[in-house]
């Protein structure tokens, strides 16, 4: 008996440090939350000085740019259950890696098109959020609805929210799958004679939004 104690507490000594490590990673699923961490309560909003960095990869390279927040608001209540609604203007797509300034705009004008966005017809994307879930201090998981081109299905991401004052942060970077909105350009999910001359699904998505406490 002491012998099988003495293993037992041998093995908890080693699965430890990587729980630890699996966590601090962002493994922990949405289900999962930590009581006791919530965020203060308030209404913020997001000024349109906001942008997001996205990222489009392919096999032979990658292209990133920008994109500008056009509204955002966050409603936390005392228990610290959140609520908030986040306007993407698609008008607003910047690219930063091309330098050729007429094959800059080429690319950008592609991207707004029906091959896309659709940006005429579907001048605005949009982030309503479901959820916000304590993981660690200062680390959460959020659920949200993303509607884009007219089509809304839910996501999860993890997030970094800090509260200071009447200002908050909130970080993220995450993927989502493109062709969930119907963003058919090279994609292998739509077209299955492409080769090596497809575009990734998958494209990311990162910001860092600052609000003010109205």
């Amino acid at each position: 008996m002491n012998i099988l104690i003495k293993l037992m507490s041998i093995v908890s000594l080693v699965i430890a440090p990587y729980i630890a490590v699996q966590s601090a990673h962002g493994t922990v699923s949405a289900g999962d939350s930590a009581p006791g961490i919530v965020l203060a309560s308030g209404n913020y909003a997001f000024e349109n000085s906001n942008n997001l960095l996205w990222t489009g990869k392919k096999p032979t390279g990658q292209h990133i740019g920008t994109i500008q927040l056009a509204s955002g608001s966050l409603t936390i209540d005392s228990a610290g259950n959140a609520k908030g609604s986040f306007e993407i203007d698609m008008r607003t797509i910047v690219n930063t890696d091309v330098t050729d300034s007429t094959w800059n705009r080429k690319f950008v004008d592609h991207l707004k098109d029906t091959a896309f966005f659709a940006v005429n017809q579907y001048p605005t994307s949009k982030l309503d959020i479901i959820s916000i879930t304590p993981i660690t201090k200062n680390n959460y998981m959020v659920k949200a609805n993303l509607t884009v081109k007219g089509i809304t299905n839910e996501i999860n991401f993890p997030a970094t929210i800090t509260i200071d004052g009447a200002n908050i942060g909130v970080v993220a970077d995450f993927q989502v799958d493109r062709s969930k909105w119907n963003v058919r350009y090279a994609s292998k999910a739509f077209f299955s004679d492409l080769a090596d001359k497809f575009v990734y699904d998958n494209f990311g998505i990162a910001f860092n939004l600052k609000g003010t406490k109205k």
